[in-house]
């Protein structure tokens, strides 16, 4: 409330005081808290405060500040607070709302309507303000995760968040970015014309990144030290197909030769790309997969040769003719 809303409200004189007053205790707890180690009400500032307990007051603090219908009615009474539910979510699931009464179509319209003003209004900017805004929206965020997480991995967060099945949870999360950070053109490629030629394939669960079709992604495997994603995945044959470009796969050769001189293109080792890559293939044949790997330095009879061994050996596994 500003100062004229609390003259408004209580009289000039005792407005006022009441004004100056709030800000005199806002000023107090500002300084207080600016000393304190971490952000008032984090986690990481319950278990500083708390060192005993501080963990069970931080999901407790979060269960009660949540927006929920039996918060609310806890807080105002059981009539006050159905009444405050229903407005709040009236006010937040616009689009259930839309759908329930008007269907799918109606929703998809206000979305777009959304997204067309949002882009109109971006438009607008200039290339500075553009600029601006999107390294304080980084900063901002990278800030919030600071405050939060310290200096975890992403995978940490997840594991903190979701406990044993954290490592899938965060394969997921990868999925999805890897759909807008690019793909290997080569390996979809080649997959698809493998299927394309077998087109019995089509029948069982294929698992491979499609440039056309969000709903594909590549099969992956993880555990608590890391995720790592095939390229091509039969899951009913338990066959894998690796493609391995040689800029980002280095042979065992090379690896040999050129041991700790840094690849151009990924900047780690020689030596230890190929350990991950072992690793990765290790790995899946732990899974109880059969892993085939075809190389962009393979010449086309090489690569032929493989693509062979891979179909028969699923149509074996599947007992196919």
């Amino acid at each position: 409330m500003t100062l004229q809303d609390y003259i408004t409200k209580y009289g000039e004189v005792s407005g006022t005081k009441r004004f100056n007053g709030v800000q005199k205790l806002l000023k107090s707890r500002e300084e207080n808290y600016s000393k304190q180690p971490y952000k008032r009400l984090t986690r990481e500032w319950f278990i500083w405060r708390y060192p005993e307990d501080g963990l069970e007051r931080f999901n407790d603090h979060v269960n009660k500040s949540r927006q929920s219908e039996e918060n609310m009615i806890a807080r105002w009474g059981e009539e006050e607070g159905k009444k405050k539910w229903k407005e709040t979510v009236e006010k937040k699931d616009t689009n259930n709302i839309i759908r329930e009464k008007k269907g799918d179509a109606a929703v998809e319209e206000v979305v777009n309507k959304r997204k067309e003003a949002a882009k109109r209004s971006w438009d607008l900017l200039a290339t500075e303000e553009k600029q601006t805004k999107i390294k304080k929206r980084t900063n901002k965020a990278l800030q919030t995760k600071k405050e939060r997480y310290g200096n975890k991995t992403k995978l940490e967060i997840y594991l903190e968040k979701y406990g044993d099945e954290g490592h899938i949870e965060y394969a997921k999360y990868l999925q999805r970015v890897f759909k807008s950070i690019g793909y290997s053109k080569e390996a979809e490629e080649l997959i698809k014309s493998i299927i394309h030629d077998n087109s019995w394939l089509t029948n069982y669960d294929l698992y491979y990144r499609d440039s056309a079709d969000a709903s594909k992604c590549e099969w992956f495997i993880s555990d608590k030290k890391g995720v790592k994603f095939y390229d091509f995945c039969v899951k009913d044959a338990m066959a894998i197909l690796e493609y391995d470009g040689a800029r980002w796969h280095p042979t065992e050769t090379q690896a040999i030769s050129l041991k700790d001189e840094l690849m151009e293109i990924t900047k780690i080792s020689f030596s230890q790309k190929f350990k991950d890559d072992q690793t990765k293939v290790k790995m899946a044949i732990k899974g109880g997969f059969r892993v085939f790997v075809i190389r962009s330095d393979f010449t086309n009879e090489q690569k032929e040769h493989i693509i062979k061994e891979f179909i028969s050996y699923i149509k074996c596994k599947l007992t196919l003719n």
